[in-house]
């Protein structure tokens, strides 16, 4: 009987400003996931009529908003944001004042058993010569 892959998480967080962006390197195995699911304010030092936008950039592509924050209106939202290996750097950075920005989610660890795999298992034990017909006459 084949196994499920197994998964393991773990909290991950990163704080960002204007001041200060932040960059990913998501795995390059694609065995490590990172999933983005809650972006808020990290402090009550966002002044009322900011308006502060958040945006990641894939392999220095264009930045594309993921969510738009203003205090006292929206002062966290929930993304659900999947990073895999499809990138080399991810970079995360904020405009619009000088508050903290908290990024928040789960780095997801699955372990598809690929190191154990068995091609020779995978095919029910068949080697490509062995002939296994119910019908034989012996």
């Amino acid at each position: 009987m084949a196994g499920f892959p197994s998964t393991v998480s773990q909290f991950w967080g990163e704080e960002i400003s204007e001041s200060k962006p932040a960059e990913y390197a998501p795995d390059p195995e694609g065995d490590l996931t990172l999933q983005i699911t809650g972006i808020s304010f990290a402090d009550g030092n966002a002044n009322k009529g900011e308006t502060y936008i958040v945006s990641m950039s894939a392999d220095d592509s264009p930045p594309y908003t993921i969510a738009i924050l203003r205090p006292g209106k929206t002062d966290q939202v929930q993304v659900d944001v999947l990073l895999g290996s499809g990138n080399e750097k991810v970079e995360f950075f904020v405009k619009g004042g000088k508050a903290k920005i908290h990024l928040t989610g789960f780095e997801i660890l699955e372990d598809n058993g690929d190191d154990d795999f068995d091609e020779e298992n995978q095919l029910g034990g068949l080697d490509e010569d062995d002939d296994d017909d119910d019908d034989d006459d012996d």
